[in-house]
């Protein structure tokens, strides 16, 4: 039993995390403390609500990521796109990392855009839109 797994066809929303290879992938795989609120707001506020934090490594730093990512521990699910599938089928997404957060509803349709992780309203405006979701279905 994973409490931090909803099944991708029965999630009314997911939030998406994004960390492309601009940023220290690593650093943030060392640092998830903000994902673990989002990932216990996901478990015990609301009901079939999945979290993905997707990670594209740089080339020049995977070895060192991909290291860090097995040796962590295992408590919340990641996603490694090793091939930067992600942006490329997203071209229309900023390069600008304050647009890589997003909530998708059920249809995985973008309906929320910021970094929730920067500003405690942009946060309260996800768990707002996620529990407006929530009581719609």
């Amino acid at each position: 039993y994973n409490p931090y797994y909803v099944n991708v066809d029965s999630a009314k929303a997911t939030f998406l995390f994004w960390i492309d290879n601009t940023q220290c992938s690593t650093c943030h795989l060392s640092n998830l403390g903000f994902f673990n609120k989002v990932f216990d707001f996901c478990r015990d506020s609301v009901e079939n609500v999945n979290v993905m934090i997707l990670f594209t490594p740089s080339d020049d730093k995977r070895e060192d990521f991909m290291d860090v990512a097995y040796y962590r521990e295992r408590e919340m699910p990641i996603y490694i796109d090793e091939n930067d599938s992600f942006s490329k089928m997203n071209s229309f997404i900023p390069k600008d990392i304050r647009y890589h957060s997003f909530l998708l509803n059920s249809r995985n349709e973008i309906i929320l855009v910021g970094d929730p992780t920067a500003d405690i309203a942009i946060w309260d405006l996800y768990k707002k839109v996620v529990y407006s979701l929530e009581n719609d279905l």
